[in-house]
C-alpha cells in the first residue's frame, strides 16, 4: 500500500489505513496481480460509499501508472497485489 505518508504492508483486504488519509488522496490505483481482475463487491461498495475514484488493473500496469501519475504531482494512492 502506497499512501501520501509512505508505504505499508497490505493484507489484501483492509483499507482502513488508506481511508485515514482520504483527505490527501484524489484517487486510488488497485493492482490486482499478474492479471487484471475485478475487485470483490465489498471493495467496489467501499470506494463508492467513500466517493473515492479508483481504477483497477494488473499490478505491473498499476505500478507504471502510479509512477506516471506521481510524476504529474497528482494526489494518488495505490494498493498492489504482489506478483511472484
Amino acid at each position: 500500500m502506497v499512501l501520501p505518508s509512505g508505504m505499508r504492508a497490505w493484507d489484501g483486504i483492509e483499507f482502513s489505513e488508506l481511508l485515514v488519509e482520504r483527505a490527501d488522496i484524489d484517487f486510488v490505483l488497485l493492482g490486482t496481480g499478474a492479471q487484471m481482475a475485478r475487485p470483490p463487491r465489498a471493495t467496489l461498495e467501499l470506494f463508492a460509499r467513500e466517493n473515492l475514484p479508483f481504477d483497477f488493473m494488473s499490478t505491473s500496469s498499476a505500478v507504471h501508472t502510479y509512477n506516471q501519475v506521481l510524476s504529474e504531482r497528482r494526489r494518488v494512492a495505490a494498493v498492489f497485489v504482489a506478483v511472484a
